[in-house]
């Protein structure tokens, strides 16, 4: 007879953790390494007043794992915290683990955040991920220092609302020995929570351990010696994007001053403050939100040591602005494109892979013999193996003889890890165009 979730009572602790039986599919992904529990039929019975959830088998009284429970997220319904199970499960325990999982992301990080401080002025980055969720065994939840003493946490469960207090506390006593040099200036946290539902106001919240900070929603960030105009609480889109530095770092190599470089998509601007910053003198920025293009702007306007007279703006969709460069028969040796999941250009919307079907053609056009071009794609939803086999398609078909070679991009992305057996975790992938 098949147990019924709605029988088992809550376990005499705060923490309101319940037994509830799991899909078939679902214990066999997990055990592979997938942390995830998505919507079927068993979750819709998982009681919602739960935090924390033990996983059985069907029929089976032993549980295999510990969850933490989101009921109200569209499609993630619960994340594993641990394998482990154990028969009781109270506040103390919980705390002691999280701190422990705080230090430990925290230390991995530690050795090159160090190195950096004593590397030239020009490798420093201010900003970089201390906590980069599944990857760090803290599901749902990613924690980002954007300048020092500026720190960003995001909320991608709903769990972490209601956990809030603890988390705060553990991170204090985590950031009090490993940064004791932002006691000084106070410390800014900034809480934001990633729904799909709802849009829902920055938090700012103090640490017990140190200063308050100058509580400034708008602040400059350092990375490569570059300036960048951080504005948080507006919209989820803050200026600058953490998990693509490890990227610009990559393409360094490719830029010298005889380089044509083209950003499309370009953003707020940092691959191409990288480019100028790093010597090329022509570099072209596209993007269709004229906010944006001003932000770009303003950027340039907080690096007077960059040249901006080597800067070319358009406020254009990328279509257009590359049918342009064709009929000006204009060459690039770089073209970088960065187009958002899903995009619209006033008239219709469209998916970031069906773009580069008609994006690739003119960007092959405008490439210089010996030119490059980098693409992204910002999705869990679509394999590496498949937005590469797209990309190799394409190419296929519009280069009849093979002048030019695939690879992926690769980055050293020591503060944004991928994990293994978890490939919605391993969302920005990126792929190189190279002549032979």
């Amino acid at each position: 007879m098949r147990m019924n979730n709605k029988a088992y009572k809550f376990t005499q602790n705060p923490f309101r953790c319940a037994m509830v039986e799991f899909h078939p599919h679902t214990i066999k992904y997990v055990k592979k390494g997938h942390p995830w529990v998505t919507e079927d039929s068993f979750t819709k019975r998982f009681p919602q007043k739960a935090h924390f959830l033990k996983g059985t088998k069907e029929k089976s009284p032993t549980s295999f794992g510990v969850f933490i429970h989101d009921p109200n997220h569209p499609k993630v319904k619960a994340r594993l915290w641990s394998y482990a199970s154990p028969e009781t499960w109270g506040r103390s325990a919980f705390e002691e683990e999280l701190l422990s999982r705080l230090i430990i992301s925290i230390e991995k990080r530690i050795p090159k955040i160090q190195a950096d401080i004593k590397t030239p002025i020009h490798e420093i980055r201010e900003n970089f991920y201390l906590v980069f969720g599944e990857s760090d065994s803290l599901p749902g939840l990613k924690i980002q220092v954007l300048s020092p003493g500026k720190v960003l946490i995001q909320y991608y469960s709903n769990f972490w609302t209601h956990f809030q207090k603890e988390l705060l506390s553990k991170l204090s006593y985590a950031f009090k020995r490993f940064f004791p040099e932002w006691k000084e200036k106070g410390v800014d946290i900034f809480i934001q929570t990633r729904s799909q539902n709802k849009s829902i106001p920055l938090q700012k919240k103090s640490l017990s351990t140190f200063p308050k900070g100058d509580g400034k929603l708008s602040f400059l960030s350092k990375e490569f010696d570059i300036n960048y105009q951080i504005h948080l609480g507006q919209t989820y889109d803050f200026g600058l994007y953490t998990d693509m530095s490890p990227f610009r770092s990559s393409i360094k190599e490719f830029i010298t001053p005889d380089s044509s470089v083209l950003n499309l998509f370009s953003y707020t601007g940092a691959f191409s403050l990288f480019a100028l910053k790093f010597g090329s003198k022509d570099v072209h920025s596209v993007d269709l939100s004229p906010k944006y293009m001003k932000w770009l702007e303003h950027n340039m306007e907080l690096n007077p040591a960059i040249d901006s007279s080597c800067h070319h703006s358009k406020v254009s969709s990328a279509m257009n602005s590359l049918s342009g460069y064709e009929s000006d028969n204009k060459k690039f040796n770089l073209i970088i494109c960065d187009p958002p999941s899903t995009s619209s250009d006033g008239n219709k919307r469209s998916k970031a892979i069906n773009s580069y079907h008609q994006l690739l053609p003119s960007m092959l056009n405008l490439l210089e013999d010996k030119g490059r071009i980098v693409l992204f794609l910002n999705t869990h939803n679509i394999t590496f193996k498949k937005f590469f086999g797209e990309i190799e398609s394409q190419l296929k078909l519009h280069i009849k003889s093979k002048t030019h070679k695939l690879q992926k991009l690769k980055s050293d992305n020591w503060d944004s890890p991928s994990k293994k057996g978890f490939p919605e975790g391993d969302y920005l992938k990126a792929i190189l165009i190279s002549p032979l």
